[in-house]
């Protein structure tokens, strides 16, 4: 399964990022997806890879959940992120939206009850608040 992040590319992936990234526009993220199915599907068999965006279920989260999410993280525990911690240290802005992207992502991971993920170095936080999540939401990790 592939997932498009027509939601968390919004937000911008933070990762890396020594300032707040600009956010997208829908219509942005969704060119920059073709791009990437694009490069996915010269090594993917496109009739054999189920593709979600992950709009599916953020686009219907009530605000009420959104929250609930939120309160399973710290201030803290966000900053244990390196650019967070960097950016802070160094009294550069970071905005809170861009502490909902690796929740997000994590919940991502929630959603489609992932077993195996794929990420490069950077993206270990995300993949960790995934695991968080899923335990939180009764889901074994593996």
């Amino acid at each position: 399964m592939l997932i498009v992040g027509d939601y968390t590319g919004m937000v911008g992936d933070p990762s890396a990022r020594s300032v707040t990234r600009p956010r997208l526009t829908h219509e942005e993220v969704e060119a920059n997806a073709r791009t990437y199915l694009d490069q996915f599907f010269r090594i993917l068999d496109p009739a054999r890879t189920e593709v979600r965006r992950n709009g599916e279920w953020f686009s219907v989260l009530p605000f009420a959940e959104v929250m609930g999410l939120a309160a399973r993280f710290t201030v803290a525990r966000m900053l244990e992120r390196d650019d967070f911690e960097k950016r802070f240290r160094e009294q550069k802005p970071i905005s809170l939206h861009e502490m909902f992207y690796p929740i997000m992502q994590g919940y991502d991971s929630v959603m489609i009850r992932a077993d195996v993920e794929i990420g490069a170095t950077e993206q270990k936080f995300n993949l960790l608040v995934g695991r968080q999540l899923q335990q939180e939401f009764g889901q074994e990790p593996r």
